[in-house]
């Protein structure tokens, strides 16, 4: 007589899977109880959004009158006075406003107080801010104004076109941004996105298995 699995039996295998990855995983990565804790300390650090910043900003900031052509300012000592005002990164500001150009600043010693996902994402939102026109016209639809206004180009709603269903298949919350009317932001798409990464890496198997089921 052949035996067919009930729902229960394979409720229960995967229980015990998700128990034994659970249980691997500290033995893996050593002096790590989960990934959540691996991922916070290789992933969420000053030392990424240093990288990120400091390969960034010497390429561009000779480039400041071509960009500003599309209403970009990549200009030093703005940067470091949004940096500052705007979003409260004082020593990172200070650092890079006395700096005599972007390829003199110490990128290794900024800090941005990044220790989880919310603050990556505010950090990592906060150095592309000088991009926020472009990336307005991707997200958000809105025009992108060609020297001073002489041409606006119409955007496009890529967020509610493109990204946010891509978020929702992947089991993301958007409930926070419907909330803002579709008027999101580079930092809460990213919140949103990692609030989901680490959701997956608290419960790896769990999570697998239900995306491929949603799928």
């Amino acid at each position: 007589m052949d035996y067919k699995a009930t729902a229960e039996d394979i409720a229960n295998a995967i229980a015990t899977l998700s128990g034994t990855v659970n249980n691997v995983i500290p033995m893996l990565l050593k002096d790590y109880e989960s990934l959540n804790d691996f991922v916070a300390e290789k992933l969420y650090t000053d030392h990424l959004i240093n990288t990120v910043a400091g390969a960034l900003y010497p390429a561009v900031g000779d480039l400041n009158s071509i960009l500003s052509i599309i209403g970009i300012n990549v200009e030093k000592n703005q940067f470091a006075v949004n940096l500052f005002y705007d979003y409260g990164y004082t020593d990172a500001a200070m650092a890079i406003y006395n700096a005599e150009s972007y390829k003199t600043v110490d990128w290794n010693s900024l800090t941005w107080g990044v220790t989880d996902s919310e603050t990556f994402a505010k950090a990592l939102a906060s150095i592309l801010s000088p991009f926020n026109p472009v990336l307005d016209f991707i997200l958000k639809g809105e025009g992108l104004e060609i020297a001073n206004g002489a041409l606006v180009i119409p955007g496009d709603n890529g967020y509610v076109n493109a990204i946010k269903p891509l978020l929702t298949v992947l089991g993301c919350n958007v409930a926070e941004l419907d909330a803002l009317d579709n008027n999101v932001s580079l930092e809460g798409i990213l919140r949103v996105a990692l609030n989901r990464v680490d959701e997956i890496l608290n419960a790896p198997v769990d999570e697998a298995l239900e995306m491929i089921a949603g799928i």
